[in-house]
């Protein structure tokens, strides 16, 4: 099955190419391109300034921040407006792109007992339902260190490895080394931004220390004729994060950015 599926997002990822890519091609010295993911430092990108409506619960160990509708509005398209994040999207697509779900999550600590259990995608996994060309913008509200579960991700290259060796998901990664010395370890300070390709890159949340949290937001985008983003975004907050996003999205109203 495992096989099929990925036969099936390989095939659509190289539609999407013939189909976005009509009259361009790729720009080979992306950092996405070649490594899958790059970090930046993006002062116009403050999380503090959103305005929080609530805390949704999604289990005893983790919680989404459900963001105000106007406010919502507001950050998607200064996201989509913001030249560092354009020229990034571009020089690795050289497309324009549509902002197709955001969630803004909280992750607490988890017993001992449980951590060999993913409850918060905190297990090496890929996102095997998304394409090849779909990215994800992860944001920092805060400092983030090492005692508060930051995220952790594998280049392109050690990802293949994994995978061509049958490794596909799983708590412990069977090389020790990278299993100790992740390639990614998104840490540091707010205002920094992280773009991965979450298809080719294994990855995985890390788990806060004991009476430790981490927020972090996420962006999910998808190659598009013009730069854009959903309607719904603001009730899909509430939901799960749309696999297959292909298909789902056909029947999903898009804003095209002015």
């Amino acid at each position: 099955m495992y096989k099929l599926i990925s036969y099936i997002i390989t095939l659509v990822s190289k539609l999407e190419r013939l189909y976005f890519l009509k009259n361009s091609s790729n720009q080979s010295n992306s950092p996405l391109l070649k490594n899958g993911f790059v970090l930046h430092y993006n002062e116009n990108i403050n999380l503090n300034k959103l305005k929080i409506k609530e805390e949704f619960k999604l289990s005893n160990y983790s919680s989404k921040l459900i963001i105000e509708e106007e406010s919502l509005k507001a950050f998607v398209k200064s996201i989509l407006k913001d030249s560092q994040i354009q020229n990034e999207l571009l020089g690795f697509f050289n497309s324009p792109f549509s902002i197709d779900f955001i969630t803004y999550y909280r992750t607490y600590s988890l017993p001992e007992k449980l951590q060999n259990k993913s409850f918060y995608a905190n297990h090496w996994h890929t996102d095997t339902l998304l394409t090849e060309n779909s990215v994800k913008i992860l944001c920092l509200p805060s400092s983030i260190n090492s005692a508060k579960g930051p995220f952790q991700a594998l280049s392109l290259k050690e990802t293949l490895c994994l995978t061509s060796n049958g490794f596909m998901r799983g708590e412990n990664l069977p090389n020790i080394q990278l299993q100790e010395n992740p390639s990614l370890v998104f840490d540091g300070k707010e205002s920094k931004v992280l773009f991965v390709r979450p298809n080719l890159c294994m990855h995985k949340a890390g788990i806060p220390n004991a009476n430790e949290h981490r927020d972090q937001l996420m962006i999910q985008l998808n190659p598009a004729k013009n730069w854009s983003y959903r309607e719904d975004l603001f009730n899909m907050q509430y939901q799960r994060e749309p696999t297959l996003a292909f298909i789902k999205n056909t029947l999903r109203k898009k804003i095209t950015l002015t």
